[in-house]
């Protein structure tokens, strides 16, 4: 941390999360009347801009570390959704991957476009068991039921 008040560190902490100068300076005890000035002034101030930067990496960093633990979690649900011939969960899993990895941001067509490859290869895989299970003569070799086309769900902001 730099050479900053207790009063600057404040406004450093609350303008990361809210983006607004006058609300950030309010929050950190400055007068609600001075407010907008002290907001702006206080930006122009290269400690102070550099702590909001330091604090903005340290978010993005521990953000990043979040979300490839999440990741992770979902790889293992995926694997044992595909062990189980749980292709419905296991695409779901590999949509869910993908919206993490992109911010949310995923446009609609490529859900749409995720979805129809996933149905394809798990149609496939589905086939494969089906081959395998008459070539063996084996009836417990089908455990899962056959992928039935199930959609998923309309991306958020689709």
């Amino acid at each position: 941390m730099s050479n900053l008040t207790p009063r600057q560190e404040r406004f450093c902490q609350r303008f990361v999360y809210c983006l607004n100068a006058a609300k950030a300076a309010r929050d950190a005890g400055y007068a609600p009347r001075t407010a907008n000035r002290e907001g702006y002034r206080l930006l122009q101030d290269p400690r102070v801009a550099r702590r909001i930067q330091e604090i903005q990496w340290a978010l993005a960093e521990q953000h990043g570390r979040d979300t490839d633990t999440l990741v992770g979690k979902l790889e293992m649900v995926y694997r044992r959704a595909m062990e189980d011939g749980r292709y419905h969960a296991a695409a779901r899993a590999v949509a869910l991957q993908a919206e993490l990895t992109t911010g949310g941001s995923m446009p609609h067509r490529l859900w749409r476009d995720l979805a129809d490859a996933a149905a394809k290869t798990l149609k496939a895989a589905d086939q494969e068991r089906a081959a395998a299970k008459a070539a063996s003569g084996d009836a417990a070799a089908e455990t899962a039921p056959p992928y039935t086309g199930q959609t998923f769900p309309k991306a958020v902001g689709a």
